[in-house]
């Protein structure tokens, strides 16, 4: 969590959340998350980089290996409707 303040005292307040297995960050782990691990299936983090072409794969590489394949459904099953 962290905060900042701008130069007219307005206060931001940010955080993550993580729902391991939540592909599609709708707060549940079911059976809609396996649609965008789908869709990016076969990427990889850029090793030049260390960034994801798209943002959203970071969520959803749920074993944090830096690429997205079969290994990633383990997290959304061991967390299903949990």
């Amino acid at each position: 969590m962290s905060y900042s303040v701008d130069g007219e005292g307005v206060f931001t307040l940010t955080w993550s959340y993580r729902n391991c297995g939540d592909y599609n960050q709708d707060g549940i782990v079911d059976i809609k998350d396996i649609t965008p691990l789908a869709v990016h299936f076969g990427e990889f983090i850029d090793p030049d980089s260390g960034l994801w072409e798209h943002p959203v794969c970071e969520v959803i590489d749920g074993n944090a290996d830096g690429a997205i394949t079969i290994l990633d459904i383990t997290p959304l099953a061991a967390n299903f409707f949990v």
